[in-house]
């Protein structure tokens, strides 16, 4: 059973400095009002590696992001040492 990841920050690739959405505690996310079209969606969580997706539409209006997979990031070594 796969992990779920809570408070992953969601940008459009185009403006990284500004979160359009976070996950919630499911995992799942809902974004309104945010135009996709064209663009690569950056995905950051902590202890996970970074993820870039492009959304997929479902109609004029409407795109969606199918599950996306969250490398975690195995034990530092310097922890290890300690």
């Amino acid at each position: 059973m796969q992990e779920v990841v809570q408070n992953a920050s969601i940008f459009l690739e185009s403006r990284r400095y500004s979160p359009i959405a976070t996950t919630g505690s499911l995992g799942r996310l809902n974004v309104n009002g945010v135009c996709v079209l064209g663009e690569t969606i950056f995905i950051q969580a902590k202890d996970h590696a970074d993820s870039h997706v492009v959304p997929t539409m479902v109609n004029s209006t409407h795109w969606t992001i199918s599950n996306v997979t969250l490398q975690k990031y195995g034990k530092n070594l310097f922890d290890i040492m300690k």
